[in-house]
């Protein structure tokens, strides 16, 4: 066995002891006496939490009921394991972990960057095939939900949908949503400070309040592909401008 199966785990990047005890030549049962021994000593230290280094875990085998002890490795585990081996296989063991683990550092760092960001030539390409497959099937659930939305009659009616679509909206779409032009939409946005002065974007703080969301649309600009940003508008988004339109109609309506 020439490599581990490294898995993200909220965030967290572990491998399996019974893996590791497999490449170290162990005893499963050997290498669980000797992590139970580090975390010992680790847990009387106050500065120290073994936690970050072996969180305990169970697993059950085919065809049997019964659960057995293994722990899940964070790297700073396997370099703690490594660390107390030598020769060949010390070596060879942590050549693989570091080699592993550092590939899954690289691919969960470029795993949420759009593909104009991604330098490697096949995993920008990757990327791009990943967001224009998305890109796709948003458009098809638009084109569900705008048929939908004909059927309709209230906002609250149209929100709903939304929300059941687990779905974003152009501008384009909640404007007509709305009963009111994309321009307009645009400039009481701008005139409100929540999309930017001369931009279709909106300001960070809507965007972080989860009203809005911003992709990476391609278009093709001579022999290139381009990537432009565009607004996309969350249920809570729409619910939001809803209630802001009916406030400037009721504000207008005062000052008559």
């Amino acid at each position: 066995m020439n490599q581990l199966n490294i898995v993200n785990h909220n965030g967290i990047l572990l491998a399996d002891s019974r893996e590791v005890a497999v490449m170290t030549e162990k005893r499963h049962s050997d290498l669980l006496r000797d992590i139970e021994g580090y975390k010992s000593i680790m847990d009387e230290n106050a500065d120290l939490r073994s936690q970050d280094f072996f969180i305990e875990s169970t697993y059950k085998t085919e065809g049997n009921n019964k659960t057995y002890k293994n722990f899940l490795i964070t790297k700073l585990g396997c370099d703690m394991v490594a660390n107390k081996m030598t020769g060949t296989k010390g070596v060879l063991f942590t050549a693989t972990y570091v080699k592993q683990f550092n590939e899954m550092e690289q691919r969960a760092a470029t795993q949420n960057k759009p593909s104009y960001m991604i330098e490697d030539s096949v995993e920008r390409a990757k990327r791009w095939i990943e967001e224009e497959e998305a890109r796709k099937a948003v458009e098809t659930k638009s084109r569900e939900l705008e048929q939908k939305i004909k059927e309709q009659e209230t906002p609250v009616a149209i929100y709903n949908l939304a929300i059941a679509a687990n779905n974003s909206m152009s501008m384009q779409e909640v404007a007509k949503s709305l009963n009111t032009g994309r321009t307009r939409l645009y400039r009481i946005l701008r005139e409100e400070g929540i999309i930017m002065k001369d931009s279709t974007l909106p300001y960070q703080r809507y965007i972080e309040a989860g009203y809005f969301k911003v992709v990476e649309r391609p278009r093709a600009s001579g022999d290139s592909i381009v990537n432009d940003p565009a607004t996309r508008v969350m249920a809570k988004g729409f619910d939001f401008i809803a209630k802001l339109l009916q406030k400037i109609a009721t504000r207008n309506q005062d000052a008559i």
